[in-house]
């Protein structure tokens, strides 16, 4: 397991505990420790992408060997992020420090002293840090959702009302541009995948290269170059794969594409019954004289034996 998997292992304890409503107030506190700890490591895989060495406290006693069998000092938490901005040259925003430095003091309260925040001031601490460090690592790890454990975390926290209030308090403003957005396929917020940008305002998924391509493809420009609308589309379906309402028939090609399951597919293949409007997608071919797919007229099975 590397340095990145440990960290997500952390996080995943975190939400585990915050979950633990037998004795939730225990629990919170161990919260507070395992996100520290993850954080600390995600720093630290982050700054290893750019070189083993930079985790090394000392870096003119960095040797490899000793990186791969673990034995050297390693950075704290507060080296991790000066490297990260300052050697990487990552961007991290004043609010994402401040709220590291929170859960910091209060996770060296918990160890060493004592608690003064209750339960809803520790959960409004864990909430915030989590509303930037999972940004975080969508932005700087492209293949962060090839982690089964990353992709447990966000569809959990994609759930929790706290964490979805937490975040959209921190991209309100962003939300606001005039930019073209369509629902992330990803964490299934509304409106929050700027087209423009190419990355989701609310996770800051960029990877979805599908989604890039699809929109650009199947949308038809209207006014200044980089502006699109849904003005040429057929209306939204419903996707007979996922059954989520965020299907987008092209005008202009022969396919289908789904924004919440990604599915793509020939529009010969859409069925959408002519008197309930259930969907459906066609699994072999009926052709007609010409040699052409015949979809129209299309009943499902529940109509078509309805005795009314």
């Amino acid at each position: 397991m590397n340095v990145l998997e440990n960290g997500l292992d952390f996080i995943n304890k975190c939400l585990y505990e915050l979950g633990d409503s037998i004795d939730h107030t225990s629990s919170i506190k161990y919260a507070v420790l395992h996100l520290n700890a993850g954080i600390e490591l995600i720093f630290k895989a982050r700054l290893t992408r750019d070189h083993w060495a930079f985790v090394f406290e000392d870096l003119n006693k960095a040797k490899y060997d000793n990186y791969i069998e673990g034995d050297f000092k390693s950075i704290n938490l507060d080296t991790a992020l000066y490297r990260l901005q300052h050697i990487c040259n990552i961007s991290i925003s004043e609010r994402f420090i401040r709220s590291i430095e929170r859960l910091k003091k209060t996770r060296n309260r918990i160890e060493h002293f004592h608690i003064k925040e209750n339960q809803y001031q520790l959960e409004s601490i864990i909430y915030e840090t989590l509303s930037y460090i999972i940004p975080f690592m969508n932005k700087e790890f492209p293949n962060i959702y090839s982690f089964r454990s990353f992709y447990q975390i966000s569809s959990l926290l994609h759930k929790q009302e706290k964490y979805i209030s937490e975040r959209y308090k921190r991209i309100k403003n962003e939300l606001t541009s005039n930019n073209f957005k369509v629902d992330c396929p990803q964490c299934n917020q509304d409106n929050t995948f700027d087209v423009d940008e190419e990355i989701c305002i609310f996770c800051n998924y960029s990877g979805n290269v599908a989604l890039n391509e699809f929109v650009k493809k199947y949308a038809d420009l209207e006014g200044k170059e980089g502006t699109f609308t849904y003005k040429q589309y057929d209306i939204l379906k419903f996707c007979p794969y996922c059954n989520e309402e965020k299907l987008i028939i092209s005008s202009t090609e022969d396919l289908c594409k789904c924004l919440s399951c990604n599915e793509a597919f020939s529009k010969e293949k859409f069925l959408e019954c002519e008197n309930c409007k259930q969907v459906d997608i066609l699994i072999g071919e009926d052709l007609g004289e010409n040699g052409e797919v015949i979809h129209s007229g299309y009943y499902c099975y529940k109509c078509l034996f309805s005795d009314e």
